[in-house]
């Protein structure tokens, strides 16, 4: 074996060398990308479980909305019926009045 090819032997053996760093070094950046995407994953599940969430939210939002719209009209209606009720009251004592005037 000559000096040459030993010389060509170690090259090898340093391309080697760095074929295998470069090597070991894609794999962690790889194993780094893939927890990366995990999370992504996870995060995108996260976000539907929350958009779920909210829609059901937004619907309690919308019945407890009608429900306090009904709960406020209650006090006015029962003012109306109130109201009702004492002009239906004077006109009745209006009206007896005048039956009593024209009979005396």
């Amino acid at each position: 074996m000559g000096l040459s090819e030993v010389e060509s032997i170690e090259e090898m053996h340093i391309k080697l060398a760095e074929l295998e760093q470069q090597l070991s070094s894609a794999q962690q950046r790889i194993q780094g990308l893939e927890r990366g995407q995990t999370a992504i994953n996870r995060l995108a599940t996260a976000v539907e479980v929350l958009t779920v969430k909210q829609e059901d939210v937004s619907e309690n939002v919308s019945r407890l909305s009608e429900k306090l719209d009904a709960l406020e009209q209650r006090p006015a209606r029962r003012w109306d019926s109130l109201l009702d009720k004492i002009l239906l009251l004077l006109a009745g004592a209006f009206v007896t009045f005048l039956l009593s005037q024209g009979g005396a």
